[in-house]
């Protein structure tokens, strides 16, 4: 019974890192792009999505967006 729940939360942590390292490599291809194409308003957003949904954004925007320059714990 403990070698299963063991393996149960190795395959948990295995899950939340995964989503973790897949969700900074978007936001990574995302902040890539935006630099690419020059898309300054895009870069600010995603720098400190926080301060844009306060400053600058509209009704439409999503108030609480993930910071990805905060750490958390995975």
């Amino acid at each position: 019974m403990e070698r299963q729940m063991e393996t149960d939360q190795f395959s948990q942590n295995d899950t939340l890192l995964s989503s973790a390292l897949n969700e900074k490599m978007q936001y990574l291809n995302d902040l890539n792009d935006s630099v690419k194409n020059g898309d300054d308003l895009q870069i600010y957003q995603l720098m400190d999505p926080n301060r844009y949904a306060n400053e600058l954004a509209t009704e439409e925007t999503e108030k609480s967006q993930t910071d990805h320059f905060v750490s958390r714990a995975v």
